[in-house]
């Protein structure tokens, strides 16, 4: 097993653990009710899908969300949570390509 494999469960950890924690904003606005729902297909791969159709709905997923992630951050954290987005998500999206062409 190697590092990229286990960076690969952290991150299916993380984002099902995002997902269920973000149904404790859903009250809070429309935005993190359309966070909820655009991870929800990511959640559904995860758990019942292949790992080659996983690595590419989360590769949309988290392309779709850098929509949604800066409000987000922004709303929580204040202006300097919205870069962090902006600069970690891309590298995020890469890793699972990466992780795509090299083990799937």
């Amino acid at each position: 097993m190697t590092w990229m494999d286990v960076a690969y469960k952290v991150l299916k950890f993380y984002f099902i653990i995002y997902t269920a924690v973000s149904l404790f904003f859903i009250t809070e606005g429309m935005v993190y009710l359309i966070s909820f729902l655009i991870s929800l297909p990511a959640v559904y791969a995860i758990l019942f899908l292949n790992e080659n159709k996983t690595a590419n709905i989360l590769m949309f997923t988290y392309a779709v969300s850098l929509l949604v992630y800066p409000f987000i951050a922004y709303d929580q954290y204040g202006i300097g949570a919205v870069f962090s987005v902006i600069l970690f998500v891309p590298i995020i999206i890469y890793f699972l390509f990466l992780y795509k062409e090299d083990h799937l």
